[in-house]
Protein backbone atom coordinates (compact mmCIF):
# COMPACT_ATOMS: atom_id res chain seq x y z
CA UNK A 1 0.00 0.00 0.00
CA UNK A 2 1.26 3.80 -0.99
CA UNK A 3 1.32 6.49 1.03
CA UNK A 4 -1.01 8.11 -1.12
CA UNK A 5 -3.62 5.41 -0.80
CA UNK A 6 -4.01 6.80 2.59
CA UNK A 7 -3.44 10.33 2.32
CA UNK A 8 -6.19 10.85 -0.20
CA UNK A 9 -9.09 9.49 1.39
CA UNK A 10 -7.72 11.22 4.53
CA UNK A 11 -7.58 14.74 3.11
CA UNK A 12 -11.03 14.21 1.07
CA UNK A 13 -12.70 13.07 4.58
CA UNK A 14 -10.78 16.59 6.46
CA UNK A 15 -11.72 18.46 3.14
CA UNK A 16 -15.22 17.46 3.39
CA UNK A 17 -15.59 18.48 7.17
CA UNK A 18 -14.61 21.70 6.45
CA UNK A 19 -16.69 22.57 4.13
CA UNK A 20 -19.78 21.07 6.44
CA UNK A 21 -18.34 23.66 9.72
CA UNK A 22 -17.98 26.52 7.02
CA UNK A 23 -21.37 25.36 6.16
CA UNK A 24 -23.13 25.76 9.44
CA UNK A 25 -21.16 28.97 10.21
CA UNK A 26 -22.81 30.74 7.13
CA UNK A 27 -25.73 29.65 8.01
CA UNK A 28 -25.58 31.06 11.98
CA UNK A 29 -24.07 34.16 10.03
CA UNK A 30 -27.34 34.33 7.89
CA UNK A 31 -29.56 33.79 10.87
CA UNK A 32 -27.77 36.24 12.84
CA UNK A 33 -27.84 38.91 10.35
CA UNK A 34 -30.18 38.33 7.79
CA UNK A 35 -33.16 37.14 9.44
CA UNK A 36 -32.01 39.25 12.99
CA UNK A 37 -32.78 36.07 14.91
CA UNK A 38 -31.36 36.70 18.12
CA UNK A 39 -33.09 39.87 18.18
CA UNK A 40 -36.63 37.98 18.12
CA UNK A 41 -38.51 37.04 21.54
CA UNK A 42 -41.53 33.95 21.07
CA UNK A 43 -43.75 33.68 24.13
CA UNK A 44 -45.33 29.95 23.24
CA UNK A 45 -42.86 27.00 24.39
CA UNK A 46 -42.19 25.63 20.86
CA UNK A 47 -42.77 28.93 19.12
CA UNK A 48 -39.07 29.56 18.89
CA UNK A 49 -38.74 26.10 17.51
CA UNK A 50 -41.00 25.92 14.34
CA UNK A 51 -39.63 29.71 13.22
CA UNK A 52 -36.18 28.34 14.01
CA UNK A 53 -37.10 25.14 11.26
CA UNK A 54 -38.98 28.13 8.94
CA UNK A 55 -35.57 30.42 9.01
CA UNK A 56 -33.88 27.42 7.64
CA UNK A 57 -36.32 26.07 5.38
CA UNK A 58 -36.10 29.85 3.50
CA UNK A 59 -32.30 29.94 3.71
CA UNK A 60 -32.31 26.45 1.57
CA UNK A 61 -34.92 27.87 -0.65
CA UNK A 62 -32.84 31.20 -1.67
CA UNK A 63 -30.06 28.98 -1.98
CA UNK A 64 -31.33 26.82 -3.91
CA UNK A 65 -32.00 29.82 -6.23
CA UNK A 66 -27.90 30.62 -6.38
CA UNK A 67 -28.54 34.21 -5.84
CA UNK A 68 -25.74 36.73 -5.73
CA UNK A 69 -26.53 38.71 -3.14
CA UNK A 70 -28.36 36.75 -0.68
CA UNK A 71 -29.53 39.09 1.79
CA UNK A 72 -31.27 41.48 -1.70
CA UNK A 73 -32.70 37.89 -2.59
CA UNK A 74 -34.35 37.92 0.71
CA UNK A 75 -35.58 41.14 0.74
CA UNK A 76 -36.86 41.35 -2.34
CA UNK A 77 -39.13 38.24 -0.93
CA UNK A 78 -40.60 39.84 2.08
CA UNK A 79 -41.43 43.05 -0.37
CA UNK A 80 -42.59 40.87 -3.55
CA UNK A 81 -44.92 38.36 -2.64
CA UNK A 82 -45.36 37.29 -6.28
CA UNK A 83 -41.53 36.74 -6.52
CA UNK A 84 -41.62 34.42 -3.86
CA UNK A 85 -44.35 32.73 -5.35
CA UNK A 86 -42.35 32.60 -8.75
CA UNK A 87 -39.29 31.37 -6.99
CA UNK A 88 -41.15 28.50 -4.40
CA UNK A 89 -42.30 27.62 -7.89
CA UNK A 90 -39.27 27.04 -9.87
CA UNK A 91 -37.15 25.01 -7.07
CA UNK A 92 -41.19 23.23 -7.15
CA UNK A 93 -41.67 23.66 -3.83
CA UNK A 94 -45.13 24.42 -4.74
Amino acid sequence: MFESDVIKPLAEELTQAIRGHWGVKSNNWIRDVTFNEDRIKTKAGNQSQIMALLRGLGIELIRKTSPENFSGRHKNFADLVSTLESMLRHVMFL
